[in-house]
């Protein structure tokens, strides 16, 4: 018998609902959300998924991770931000969804200085974004 390997269950979901994502990505975006309320892992599974459709270069799933839907991608404001600013440059029709998720997302005062790792990631965000 062959083991399957474990599939990531936003990336399950989105699979078989790719016409509806394209659609409506609100709503898949819903339906996200309330898994991560649902789920024993406190949604971290999913939230990885965001995190990762963000810095992806598929359309489909950006469109999703940034309805936001009370949900906010990556532990640190500030990295979650150069990705953002990253989505905005290579899609500027989602520029207005990136600006309302950081700020609904609250001040950057009321978050503690990211550790060196996120702070390198940032910096590399940052780099990319001036590639483009």
């Amino acid at each position: 018998m062959r083991v399957r390997p474990p599939v990531n269950i936003a990336d399950e979901i989105f699979d078989r609902c790719r016409g509806a994502a394209r659609a409506w990505p609100k709503g898949i975006a819903e339906q996200l959300a309330l898994l991560i309320w649902s789920t024993d892992d406190n949604g971290a599974e999913i939230i990885e998924a965001l995190e990762r459709w963000l810095q992806s270069d598929d359309v489909d799933r950006v469109r999703v991770a940034v309805e936001g839907v009370g949900v906010f991608p990556f532990r640190h404001r500030a990295e979650m931000e150069a990705a953002l600013a990253v989505v905005k440059k290579r899609w500027p029709d989602l520029a207005a969804k990136c600006d309302e998720l950081i700020a609904n997302r609250g001040s950057a005062s009321e978050e503690p200085i990211p550790p060196l790792n996120v702070q390198e990631r940032v910096r590399e965000l940052e780099e990319m974004l001036k590639q483009i």
